[in-house]
C-alpha cells in the first residue's frame, strides 16, 4: 500500500531521493493512519516539501511566461505594418484585433508546453496531498477535544477500569481530590476515571465540583492536543496553498477571495494556538524570527529558507541551491 508521503516523495527530483536513502523504509512505517503526534508531524513535513515544490514550478512558469509574453509582443508588435506611399506614416496591414489573436495564440500554446514540462509531477505531488487529506480525514474527529483524546488514549485499560469501580459511588469531595491526585502524578487513567464518574453525577453534584472535565484534560494533554491541532491545521493549510499554486502554474485564474480563505485558515490557527507563523506556515518565535526544527534535513532547510524560489526550475536546479525564476543557480 503506498502511503501519501510516499506518493509526494515519488514526485520530488531525483536529487532529493537520492540523498533520502533508506527513506522509504521510514516512509513505510507510516502506512497506518497518522494517528500519533510523531506521524502527523512527519505528514506535515513532506506535505510543506510537496507545497514548496509546487510553489517552486508556480513560481518558474509565470516567470517564464512574463518573459515569454515580452518576447512575443515585441517580435509582433512591428510586423505587418508598411511604409506609407508618401513616406510620412505607417499602414497597419494586419489590424489590432488580428495582431491580438496572433499574440494570444502564439502565448496560449507556449502555456501549453510548459504545462506539458510539469504535468506529471504536478499530478504526482497533488495526487499525494489528496492522499495525505484522506489520511488525516481517518483520526481528525479523534482530535476534536482534550476530553475526548483523554478518554479514547484510556479506553480499554484495566487500570482506568479498577479507578472507576472504586469511584462508582464517590461524591464532590472525594472526586475532587481524585482529580488533584491525577493532575499531580500525570495519571490519565485515573483521570479518565474521574471524568466517567463526573458523568454519572447528578447536575447538582457537579455544580459541587471544583473542576470541570475539560480542565482535567487541558492541564494533563492540552501540549499533546495542541501539537496534534497545529500539525493538522498546517497540513489542510499546505494542500489549500499547492492547490492554488498549480492552478496558478497553468494559468488558471485565482480570485483573491480564495488566496484570502486561504490566509484565514492559518490566521485562525494563529488565534487557536496562541501561535505565530509566516505566511507559508512555518513557526516563528516570539521575535519573529524562524523556529528551526529539530532533527531538520537539508532538504528541509533548504525549503524553509527558500520555500518558493528553491528548485524553482521545472527543468533543473536539483543541487540543491536555490535559483531563480529562469532556474540559474545564484551565485
Amino acid at each position: 500500500m503506498t502511503t501519501p508521503n510516499e506518493t509526494i516523495r515519488a514526485g520530488l527530483d531525483a536529487h532529493e531521493r537520492a540523498k533520502s536513502s533508506g527513506g522509504k523504509a521510514k516512509l513505510a512505517s507510516l502506512a497506518s493512519a497518522p494517528n500519533t503526534i510523531p506521524k502527523m508531524t512527519e505528514l506535515r513535513q513532506v506535505v510543506f516539501l510537496a507545497r514548496n515544490r509546487l510553489s517552486a514550478i508556480r513560481t518558474a512558469a509565470v516567470e517564464a511566461m512574463r518573459k515569454h509574453r515580452e518576447k512575443v509582443e515585441a517580435e509582433y508588435g512591428d510586423l505587418g505594418w508598411v511604409e506609407n506611399e508618401n513616406g510620412k506614416g505607417r499602414i497597419d496591414t494586419l489590424g489590432a484585433s488580428q495582431r491580438k489573436r496572433m499574440i494570444d495564440g502564439a502565448i496560449r500554446k507556449f502555456q501549453k508546453e510548459q504545462d506539458a514540462k510539469t504535468a506529471d509531477e504536478r499530478a504526482t505531488l497533488l495526487d499525494g496531498m489528496q492522499d495525505a487529506k484522506a489520511a488525516l480525514d481517518l483520526v481528525r474527529d479523534s482530535w476534536q477535544s482534550p476530553v475526548g483524546v483523554l478518554m479514547r488514549g484510556t479506553l480499554g485499560s484495566a487500570k482506568r477500569a479498577t479507578y472507576a469501580a472504586n469511584l462508582a459511588n464517590a461524591g464532590p469531595i472525594e472526586v475532587n481530590e481524585a482529580i488533584r491526585e491525577a493532575v499531580t502524578s500525570g495519571d490519565k487513567e485515573l483521570a479518565a476515571a474521574c471524568c466517567v464518574r463526573i458523568d454519572a453525577m447528578s447536575r447538582e453534584s457537579r455544580q459541587s465540583l471544583s473542576f470541570t472535565k475539560s480542565d482535567v484534560a487541558e492541564v494533563l494533554i492540552g501540549d499533546e492536543y495542541a501539537k496534534a491541532i497545529e500539525a493538522i491545521g498546517l497540513t489542510d493549510f499546505a494542500i489549500a496553498q499547492g492547490e492554488l499554486a498549480d492552478r496558478e502554474a497553468r494559468a488558471i485564474a485565482v480570485s483573491p477571495d480564495e488566496k484570502i480563505g486561504v490566509g484565514l485558515r492559518l490566521e485562525d490557527l494563529k488565534k487557536r494556538l496562541g501561535k505565530n507563523f509566516d505566511k507559508d506556515g512555518n513557526a516563528l518565535d516570539e521575535n519573529g524570527e524562524p523556529v528551526v526544527p529539530a532533527n531538520e534535513t537539508e532538504a528541509e532547510r533548504l525549503n524553509r529558507l527558500y520555500p518558493v524560489r528553491y528548485r524553482g526550475d521545472p527543468n533543473g536546479g536539483s543541487d540543491g541551491r536555490p535559483v531563480d525564476g529562469g532556474g540559474n543557480g545564484n551565485n
